[in-house]
């Protein structure tokens, strides 16, 4: 039976290989919003694969589509950046079989919160982590606004939400500190802690967005 699931296992990373290699050939186009929407799905499973090198490609897939999904205006690509990408990209930042690749996933996240500052979507995905109040999120992106021009600042600045405020080890590949990721609130060591979404589930972030504004 372990014969048969390994065999299995080799047999699925090799197809999702695959496949990812053909997407990230195609050139992706405006036009083509189903080529796009087929793409930035593969590249978010890709992210939370158990494999190192799915991840990367996963990281490259999203690299090479991200100015075309921002180019095209569309609403709905904003929103699967902007939360779902995101939220992925912090997923596999704790992952043990992505401990080599820390670096490049902590880049593409600031990268994706630099170009949606102003979107609500990012925001709902730091406020779902602990600890993280308005207070915080609004400190965070003054910070990233003062160090705009310097994308190594602005990494630290995520960095430093991650492990020091949020407790969320993302350097080890021996201790796993997040054992599931649901989209509203994270499970720490296996005990749950309400997050600032949690406690407010109704609120509309319009305000905080106009705090951005000004």
């Amino acid at each position: 039976k372990e014969d048969f699931e390994v065999l299995e296992d080799r047999f699925l990373h090799e197809l999702a290989d695959a496949f990812l290699r053909r997407l990230i050939d195609l050139q992706p186009k405006v036009t083509s919003k189903e080529i796009i929407k087929m793409q930035a799905i593969a590249a978010k499973q890709a992210l939370c694969w158990p494999s190192s090198s799915l991840c990367r490609k996963g990281i490259d897939l999203i690299n090479k589509i991200l100015p075309v999904m921002l180019q095209s205006g569309d609403k709905q690509f904003e929103e699967f950046l902007g939360k779902h990408i995101f939220i992925a990209i912090i997923q596999a930042m704790t992952m043990a079989t992505h401990a080599d690749l820390n670096m490049p996933l902590l880049v593409l996240l600031r990268d994706v919160y630099a170009v949606l500052r102003l979107s609500e979507h990012p925001k709902e995905v730091l406020l779902s982590l602990p600890s993280v109040s308005p207070s915080v999120l609004l400190k965070l992106d003054k910070q990233f606004m003062v160090n705009d021009g310097d994308p190594k600042a602005q990494r630290q600045l995520f960095k430093h939400l991650l492990t020091d405020v949020c407790k969320i080890n993302i350097h080890s590949a021996k201790v796993p500190s997040i054992l599931s990721l649901p989209t509203t609130s994270f499970v720490i060591k296996q005990e749950k802690q309400q997050s600032w979404m949690d406690g407010n589930p109704d609120l509309n972030l319009s305000s905080l967005y106009d705090a951005h504004v000004d």
